[in-house]
């Protein structure tokens, strides 16, 4: 496959339109992509040649990758609850110590 130029307006539109769809498909959590298989379902779509993955294999997989992908997002919000406890627990010490104590103020 030639590398393209983007000296026309259809190279620069395509570019920017792929380079949209792959930043959302890095915020999206979803590991282990193959930008060369991305490439080539987007061609047979627009192409309109038939899927080169049966349909239920492409499903299957789908679930898989969106499953392993919830699985890290449960397990990073795990972890910054974990952090947002900790950062709690010690500003409630934090407090603890440093606030005034009334048993030992002088009444006036």
């Amino acid at each position: 496959m030639a590398t393209p130029t983007f000296d026309t307006i259809e190279a620069q539109a395509s570019y920017g339109i792929g380079l949209q769809v792959g930043q959302q498909l890095s915020e999206s959590g979803l590991q282990g992509l193959l930008p060369e298989a991305l490439v080539a379902g987007i061609a047979d779509a627009l192409e309109g040649n038939q899927p080169q993955v049966p349909v239920e294999a492409v499903h299957r997989a789908l679930r898989e990758i969106h499953e392993r992908a919830d699985a890290v997002r449960r397990e990073r919000f795990q972890s910054w609850r974990q952090m947002a406890r900790n950062t709690l627990m010690k500003t409630a010490s934090a407090k603890a110590l440093t606030a005034p104590n009334p048993a030992c103020s002088s009444a006036s």
